[in-house]
């Protein structure tokens, strides 16, 4: 095969919801799913996608919309961008209330679940109310989700936008509570929670000939790392649980899936969160160890896109590429300068494309040069908006730069901090390092049996960051930073 035919190839973008638009035969036809995890989130219990940002959650949403929106279903993705955190928790008790009630920490947890359920809820009927068999439904129901409609929050699927209608006091006092009649001097509470009662009841009770499946996602794009975040996801997490298992109880063909990001996931409280994980969960992992090079899921997933796209089964390897770059077999000199990730892997594929010219003369190098420089800096600072403090990344960025070696110390970062000026707490430079291993930009190195060991977390899930072992910056960060030296991987 020619230049030309490895230029053709359609490697995919960085964002699902693109290939979604205009490449929607790559989710179809170019997709890896040995597991069955599509299948399990559709028809099994499975609710809870997590892993990397870029692992591919938006890629599994998006292929269900792709598969199932056409088919005897209805699909339908929300979104919690844009998201109003403070709204939202004085959702369930007016000020006053609040100020005069002396909630403790446990109430507030109980009313955060309670307003994701109602969110929830409402968010169900109007998907509910699409379908062909529900006006055989009981006229009660149908004057509840009648009543949601006038009040405009059925009309959208930004969940934001159900938020702010139903945390409005004219919304309550405008219309009748399912079953229930009140009068307006009641409080605010009592209010919510009959409504939460109501909507409980009208979820519950439904009648639908398809299946449901509303998918949760934009988790990613509202890490602020502040305690009411924390609390409001973490009530998302359980009254997903909570309705998720009571859809299935009563046997209602619904569901609700959650992509969330795999760091922010580590920070939810819940008392049940692991049992959720460990019976609901899906961990989309890409990290393969001593396994074949056409065996790796990564390389896997880039030929069966080039075989889609050339209508024919090719190994982009043996077709297009010299067996070794810089006396490293080449397959495994890309794939150390990703985190193990599909975005990372088809970005760094797209820009070698960019240059390619063929086998001999394609510079690998330079184009690992400039996916370091435009995408693996930007993509690990854009991880940590809203989780580092402002200028936190910069500074860091700078420090390493500083040190100028791609191998240092907690204690060296300190000491180089201090030096310039900007003197740096321990506990403060061990969160900053804790929060680059966990997206995968540092990683430790530990001595075992006089051999330098190297820890990444996208290598091992289980790992955190050691204060104690020297701290290695990530090859294509090295590459951005413009530091010197490389390593070998054990």
């Amino acid at each position: 095969m020619n230049s030309n035919d490895f230029k053709k190839i359609k490697f995919g973008d960085a964002d699902a919801e693109t290939e979604l638009l205009y490449e929607p035969d790559l989710l179809k036809d170019g997709f890896i799913d040995d597991f069955g995890f599509i299948d399990d989130l559709v028809r099994g219990r499975k609710y809870l996608v997590y892993g990397l940002k870029g692992s591919g959650k938006t890629a599994i949403g998006s292929r269900i919309e792709l598969l199932y929106s056409q088919k005897d279903m209805t699909v339908e993705k929300f979104t919690l961008e844009r998201f109003n955190y403070p709204l939202f928790e004085g959702m369930g008790y007016s000020k006053s209330e609040k100020s005069n009630s002396n909630h403790s920490n446990k109430n507030s947890v109980t009313e955060n679940n309670r307003t994701w359920e109602m969110i929830l809820d409402v968010a169900l009927l109007g998907m509910f109310s699409e379908d062909p068999e529900f006006d055989k439904n009981s006229k009660e129901i149908q004057s509840f989700v009648d009543n949601l409609k006038k009040n405009g929050v059925l009309s959208n699927n930004d969940l934001s936008l159900i938020v702010n209608k139903m945390s409005k006091k004219s919304f309550i006092a405008n219309f009748h509570i399912f079953k229930l009649n009140y009068e307006t001097t009641e409080s605010k509470t009592e209010n919510y929670r009959a409504m939460y009662d109501s909507l409980r009841e009208a979820v519950n009770n439904v009648r639908i000939s398809k299946q449901c499946i509303m998918i949760l996602d934009g988790l990613d794009s509202v890490v602020d790392n502040t305690e009411v975040q924390i609390r409001v996801l973490s009530g998302l997490l359980h009254a997903t649980n909570e309705i998720n298992i009571t859809l299935a109880r009563k046997k209602v063909p619904a569901k609700i899936v959650l992509l969330c990001r795999r760091d922010l996931l580590d920070m939810l409280k819940d008392p049940n969160k692991q049992k959720m994980i460990d019976d609901y969960g899906i961990e989309l992992d890409w990290f393969q160890e001593g396994v074949n090079r056409d065996d790796i899921n990564l390389i896997r997933l880039l030929n069966k896109r080039a075989s889609l796209s050339l209508g024919k089964d090719v190994n982009i390897f043996d077709e297009f590429f010299k067996e070794y770059t810089s006396n490293k077999k080449t397959y495994k000199f890309m794939l150390d300068y990703t985190r193990h990730i599909p975005r990372d892997m088809v970005r760094l594929i797209n820009e070698i494309q960019k240059i390619y010219v063929d086998a001999d003369k394609t510079n690998i190098n330079k184009a690992i040069d400039a996916y370091s420089a435009d995408y693996f800096y930007g993509e690990v600072e854009n991880e940590m908006v809203g989780i580092m403090k402002d200028g936190e990344f910069d500074f860091i960025m700078d420090l390493f730069s500083r040190i100028h070696k791609y191998r240092t110390s907690q204690r060296e970062l300190e000491l180089k901090a201090e030096e310039i000026g900007h003197k740096v707490s321990k506990d403060d430079m061990g969160r900053i390092l804790t929060l680059l291993y966990n997206v995968g930009a540092v990683g430790n190195v530990s001595r075992v049996d006089d051999k330098d060991r190297y820890t990444f977390k996208y290598r091992d899930r289980w790992s955190s960051y050691n204060s104690s072992d020297e701290i290695v910056v990530h090859l294509a960060l090295q590459k951005a930073l413009n530091v010197r030296g490389g390593f070998k991987r054990d």
